[in-house]
């Protein structure tokens, strides 16, 4: 339900439960729960990325945060709760956008990202990573038009962008939504090998 945008828990809820269940059971298989791309059943249409685009570590404790840092300043913003998304630039401008998936492979959302107004305008080829999000200013117009739509009513800002990339009807509900960059990737001097297996 959480990778589908249907969650039927708060956010804080549902992370609490997360959080006692790895505490007693590391090993549980519901965190091996499939990727959107699995759950939409979506395999015919999926972008397969050279760079993973892997999730990150959460801790709620400053000493875990310290150490992991190792004496590195660190950049600190607030964090955005929508859906990770990555766009694959060409030098023409034009873009191949998807969703994280499982890191290695991600769900083709170009079509709904097309929709969206604040893409950033790039004129060389590389990859922009960011969080889809709803502004709390376009939230209220959004279901407003859902409504007159009648469409299913969100539980919460973060539910509704995974929701409405997963639509098969109604993507232009889409044109409410924004996207935040994050990270520019271009010519990286990575062992790329490493990564070559995870087929």
């Amino acid at each position: 339900l959480y990778y589908s945008g249907k969650a039927e828990l708060e956010d804080a809820e549902f992370d609490l439960i997360w959080d006692e269940l790895e505490a007693l059971d590391p090993n549980n298989p519901i965190f091996d729960t499939p990727s959107d791309i699995e759950v939409e059943g979506a395999e015919s249409d999926v972008v397969i990325r050279e760079i993973p685009m892997l999730s990150l570590e959460k801790t709620r404790e400053a000493s875990k945060l310290k150490e992991w840092s190792k004496g590195e300043a660190l950049f600190c913003s607030f964090k955005l709760d929508g859906c990770s998304c990555e766009l694959a630039f060409e030098e023409d401008g034009s873009f191949v956008a998807s969703t994280r998936g499982n890191g290695y492979k991600g769900r083709n959302i170009t079509q709904r990202m097309l929709l969206v107004s604040n893409i950033p305008t790039v004129g060389k080829k590389c990859t922009v990573r960011g969080e889809v999000v709803s502004h709390k200013e376009n939230f209220p117009l959004l279901l407003k038009e859902m409504e007159r739509l009648r469409c299913d009513k969100p539980k919460s800002l973060r539910n509704i962008v995974a929701g409405l990339l997963g639509r098969k009807d109604n993507i232009e509900l889409c044109r409410y939504l924004d996207f935040v960059a994050h990270d520019l990737l271009e010519t990286f001097p990575l062992e790329m090998d490493k990564y070559r297996d995870w087929e």
